[in-house]
């Protein structure tokens, strides 16, 4: 009697069981949520702090990109949609989510020299960028690991310098800490809802910064191949959908490009600006590696921006095919440029001229070359713990090989930031570890540095 009593009981047991797990994973998110929102209001207050006190005098008129989207935001804003600040003409230069994303504040403040507005757009998604990396560290390795990513995404130089610029780097930010927690999750659990949202991560990203397409065969498509699970033919068709979202998000904009253009234009046409990085004086002289305004401009003009960028490749193209004895040496200095292994010095000065602060760009020379040591610590300490780390290499990857192609301004390293936080956030964590079992005199041979983990 007692036994069959048991045995009826059992299965009431193990729902009251089930219940309490699951309140007390509803109650971990709502505390993981609390404090990580703590964290991106605090790094939003720093970020305000920042363009209220500094970037506010930083003159975006100067030769770099925020002057354009500034414009093109007030074109949108006048009814005349992308034009060049320029010339009359339609536009497609960059990519259209910057411009897009500051139309609000032009819209209700105008352009009034200082674009705190604007400026102060670029440090709400910066918290934003803190939100979406403390969730990678999470989906990766637990509550711990998250709150400590987003913290040092919060504190990390290189990132928040970033968020008071109106530069394409903040959204760069965003859509790679998207694509990694689409990413993640895919892996997880690979169904279609997931692989959906990875298309439109990538459609987004794509949509920021042109060069972010690269999303797609260096995250989505090795995640399809690599989910367990599910047979090679569901693989086939979670990649297609992957790819169709994808393709529907930027098709608004490829439309408008192909039919707008004389020239085929799909991003951008700003791959032409490679002339600036094909010439002597980024080839032979002091700038090798970098990128002149000078250079750039010594092509055939025309009215229509994707004749003007075509003749530029072919100048460039031209340029390269006559010294293609010194393209390895350009290449090797453009990628020691952008990870700051060459003059890292005239990098911080070259990057001044792009609206980064030069005081903030001392600190975040010694800050990176910390989280190259400790990006590798944690990456072995993930190989220990068996955490995947495939997905956080990617950024790193595609950056390093497309700056060996164009140029190497620090600036460029932007979509590949993303993983060096959460690489030396995981380094942070060993290290910490490693040091609490030191002072404990548990861990004399240092054995537990190369064996600990993100929390």
């Amino acid at each position: 009697m007692v036994d069959e009593q048991s045995v009826d009981d059992a299965p009431g047991e193990r729902g009251v069981a089930r219940q309490v797990a699951s309140s007390d994973d509803r109650d971990e998110r709502r505390r993981f949520w609390r404090v990580l929102l703590v964290i991106a209001g605090l790094a939003l207050v720093f970020r305000v702090t920042y363009v209220l006190t500094v970037a506010r005098y930083d003159d975006p008129t100067r030769q770099y990109d925020a002057h354009y989207y500034l414009q093109v935001s007030q074109s949108i804003v006048d009814g005349d949609g992308f034009k060049t600040p320029y010339v009359d003409q339609p536009s497609a230069a960059q990519t259209p989510m910057t411009a897009l994303a500051i139309v609000p504040a032009t819209a209700i403040f105008g352009l009034d020299g200082t674009y705190v507005p604007q400026r102060l757009t670029m440090a709400l998604l910066g918290a934003a960028v803190v939100i979406a990396i403390g969730l990678v560290g999470r989906e990766i390795a637990g509550t711990r690991a998250g709150y400590l990513a987003a913290v040092v995404a919060a504190l990390y130089p290189n990132v928040w310098v970033s968020h008071g610029i109106v530069m394409a780097d903040t959204l760069a930010h965003l859509s790679v800490a998207l694509a990694l927690l689409c990413v993640y999750r895919f892996l997880r659990d690979p169904r279609f809802a997931n692989a959906a949202w990875l298309g439109l991560v990538c459609g987004f990203g794509a949509l920021s910064r042109a060069e972010l397409i690269l999303m797609v065969p260096f995250l989505a498509v090795p995640a399809a191949v690599l989910a367990r699970g599910p047979t090679r033919a569901v693989r086939v068709r979670l990649l297609a959908l992957t790819m169709a979202v994808c393709i529907v998000t930027v098709s608004p904009w490829v439309v408008r490009n192909l039919v707008t253009f004389r020239e085929p234009t799909f991003l951008s046409t700003g791959d032409g600006a490679i002339l600036g990085s094909s010439c002597d004086k980024t080839y032979y002289g002091n700038e090798i590696g970098l990128w002149n305004f000078d250079c750039a401009v010594q092509a055939e003009p025309a009215r229509d921006p994707s004749v003007a960028s075509a003749n530029q490749r072919k100048a460039a193209f031209k340029y390269i095919g006559n010294h293609l004895g010194r393209l390895p040496v350009v290449m090797a200095v453009r990628v020691l440029r952008i990870w700051d292994l060459y003059r890292p010095f005239q990098g911080a000065r070259y990057a001044e001229t792009e609206g980064r602060n030069i005081v903030v760009g001392w600190v975040g020379l010694v800050v990176h070359w910390l989280f190259i040591v400790l990006g590798f610590i944690g990456f072995f300490a993930m190989k220990r713990r068996g955490l995947t780390r495939w997905p956080l290499v990617m950024p790193i990857v595609f950056i390093t090989l497309l700056a060996s192609m164009t140029q190497g301004a620090i600036r460029y390293r932007a979509p590949a930031e993303v993983a060096v936080v959460l690489l030396g956030s995981f380094g942070l964590q060993a290290v910490w570890s490693w040091w609490q079992l030191r002072r404990a005199g548990g861990d004399p041979d240092g054995r537990a540095l190369s064996e600990a983990s993100a929390p």
